[in-house]
């Protein structure tokens, strides 16, 4: 999510400019710590489907797909 924040902000977006998400998780279990991400960093979660696939890349817990507007 640092990676996330450092390209919306580069463009000039924040998470509340986020319209829609998709977070493709490697195990669906691993929804929790991108929940707890929100709380540890104080951050507004936004409105995200959540999709267990093997689209990732071994290294990551999930890839994040999203749609901002300012």
């Amino acid at each position: 999510m640092e990676v996330t924040q450092a390209i919306m902000e580069s463009r000039g977006f924040k998470f509340s400019d986020i319209v829609r998400a998709t977070a493709y998780f490697r195990n669906i279990h691993d929804v929790s710590s991108f929940n707890a991400w929100f709380q540890r960093e104080r951050v507004s979660p936004f409105s995200f489907v959540a999709v267990e696939s093997t689209i990732c890349r071994d290294e990551l817990l999930f890839e994040i797909e999203l749609d901002a507007v300012s």
